[in-house]
């Protein structure tokens, strides 16, 4: 690993996301920036290649007509076309706006006539076929740019290959000025919320914005040009975008974009990454995987494994950090070390520095593993609204429940009702076509309200909750039901959950097994069922996960603790949708899909 400081962005060098390519192909032009697979092997792009690239691309956008301020859509899966897609429109001061590929043709169609896209880049058959169905509702779109060199014509629009955008091209006269007139306070994208508290909102993003958090992560992590990235986060979510694309193009260094999500493990494997951003739920998965394997392993493996996972906590304790470990303990953290540790390392590639996580609160359990295998989690935290980060915790001294003292650039202060408010460069400055939300979002002096419930202790900041999501009793009692949640989401059984109770006199949750153990469990009990439905309808099943929400309870108030349960045989999905494309629970969906269960719970 280079030992010599990542490239250096701070002190204002920096004014637009473009800069940011152009410095760094200047300084590390045969560094290898992109890796994506292309009949199994892995293709490299350089940043020279890809300086290049963004320039014929916009060279070529401008001579088509593309013009400073037009909205130009991305509607494609992470790929070395996004990004030149994404910085070659935003070079001329066009404004892109990224799609998250799950998207219905309805909700794809909603952002593009809000936004009032005029061009739009497309891939995939998924996606194709999804705008070839909303296209004639979209008046103001004119061209298409298909990835995909052989594609019909869309009906009543005009398009082009987007390779033919990659040809030498003549600069149009206007071009350099457009150019040079992007300034920081140029919008550079606009970027619509996940829709979890409702319909989504375009977030307005400035060049400043973006530049302002890319300095600031850059000045709290330690990031090499020799380290390696695995994309597998859509691009589109702006915590992706920032941690995984333009601090990691800054800071000279690789990224890999995942296949899909199902060969992560395998392209993990291949290309041994140092580090990799995700969202919890994707580690959750993870580990599942992991202690499934052990679960499935005969008794002896079983003992050992748990065994080394106790070592594990104990050594590496933040309680004893920088004191004098037991004899004892450092001999037999060094046997698990070697007998278990290191297999579990190996499979996430061998070679991880430090992962990142965000998007949602890390589960306790999540983070004890982690911590007991080696492996570094560093939780951070932040909004579309914030560029995105606000906090995340640093290197030498992360917290476990915190997501780290908040980045050098950004104010925050917690309101009278706990609410987090935030202030900074790197905060945006409204919703597009939302004047109504955008003056909601901010008080009087400028501070921006995230919505979170948050505490500031000893400089770092936790999120103990959503402002929206607290759940009021008709006792008129306040209850946070994350922390439920994530209590919840420890316990191996639970796979899923979502605690509600509204209006309602108690509180209450509907909760998604981990279906394989729950069967392992059954059957030891001499039951056996075939489908998922049958099992959860049972009231051994039932009675079982009711005992150990009950055991959990104690910690809580009277009036916090869950009292009934309801099991679902199907999990929560993008495609069921019930989750954001960043696997966020849309709660008012799972409410009124799970209406008729949840109103039983309440039955008297």
């Amino acid at each position: 690993m280079e030992t010599v400081p990542c490239y250096d962005v701070g002190m204002g060098n920096i004014k637009t996301v473009p800069e940011i390519l152009l410095k760094a192909s200047q300084a590390y032009p045969n560094n290898k920036v992109l890796y994506h697979k292309e009949d199994g092997r892995w293709v490299p792009v350089s940043y020279a290649k890809l300086a290049e690239k963004v320039s014929l691309f916009s060279k070529s956008l401008y001579s088509i007509g593309v013009r400073p301020g037009d909205r130009v859509a991305l509607m494609l899966s992470n790929s070395p076309e996004w990004v030149i897609a994404d910085l070659g429109s935003i070079t001329i001061g066009a404004v892109d706006v990224p799609l998250y590929s799950t998207l219905s043709a309805e909700e794809a169609g909603h952002i593009l006539l809000d936004s009032g896209a005029k061009y739009i880049v497309v891939s995939g058959e998924d996606q194709i076929l999804k705008l070839r169905e909303i296209a004639g509702g979209l008046p103001k779109l004119e061209l298409v740019i298909t990835v995909e060199d052989k594609i019909k014509p869309f009906e009543g629009k005009k398009s082009v290959t987007f390779s033919s955008l990659l040809k030498a091209t003549a600069p149009d006269e206007g071009y350099d000025e457009a150019r040079k007139d992007v300034k920081p306070e140029t919008l550079a994208s606009i970027i619509y919320t996940s829709g979890t508290t409702g319909t989504p909102k375009g977030v307005m993003l400035t060049h400043a914005n973006f530049t302002a958090n890319v300095e600031a992560i850059l000045r709290r992590l330690k990031v090499y040009p020799a380290d390696r990235h695995l994309s597998f986060l859509p691009l589109t979510h702006a915590f992706e975008r920032m941690a995984g694309y333009y601090a990691q193009l800054a800071a000279g260094m690789s990224i890999y974009y995942a296949e899909s999500v199902d060969t992560i493990p395998q392209n993990i494997l291949e290309v041994k990454p140092t580090i990799m951003v995700s969202v919890p739920r994707l580690f959750e998965k993870m580990i599942a995987r992991i202690k499934q394997r052990v679960e499935e392993a005969p008794a002896w493996r079983r003992k050992l494994f748990h065994w080394a996972m106790d070592v594990g906590q104990r050594f590496n304790d933040p309680a004893i950090k920088g004191k004098a470990l037991p004899p004892l303990l450092s001999f037999q953290h060094a046997v698990a070390d070697t007998l278990i540790f290191k297999k579990i390392q190996a499979g996430f590639g061998g070679q991880i520095r430090f992962f990142v996580s965000g998007g949602a609160p890390l589960g306790k359990d999540v983070s004890l593993f982690f911590r007991a295998v080696g492996l570094k989690v560093l939780e951070g935290y932040g909004l579309t609204e914030t560029s995105p980060v606000i906090a995340v915790n640093p290197l030498e001294a992360p917290r476990e429940g915190a997501v780290g003292p908040p980045l050098d650039n950004v104010e925050v202060m917690i309101a009278d009702d706990g609410e987090l408010l935030v202030k900074g460069a790197s905060v945006f400055g409204g919703y597009y076509n939302n004047d109504a939300e955008t003056k909601a979002s901010f008080n009087s002096d400028g501070w921006f309200h995230t919505g979170d419930i948050a505490e500031i202790d000893d400089g770092y900041l936790k999120i103990t909750d959503r402002k929206k999501d607290i759940l009021v009793l008709s006792s008129g009692k306040k209850v946070a039901p994350q922390m439920l949640e994530a209590l919840l989401l420890e316990d191996d059984y639970i796979a899923q959950t979502v605690v509600t109770g509204e209006n309602r006199n108690f509180v209450s949750a509907l909760i998604v097994p981990n279906f394989k153990k729950l069967e392992n469990f059954l059957q030891s009990k001499g039951q056996r069922y075939k489908e998922n439905e049958d099992m959860t309808a049972s009231d051994d099943a039932k009675k079982f996960i009711e005992k150990r929400v009950e055991a959990m309870m104690g910690r809580f108030a009277r009036f916090e603790q869950i009292k009934k349960i309801a099991l679902l045989s199907k999990e929560f999905s993008m495609e069921g949708g019930e989750l954001t494309p960043t696997l966020k629970v849309k709660r008012k969906v799972v409410a009124k899909k799970y209406s008729k269960e949840i109103d039983s719970l309440y039955d008297i």
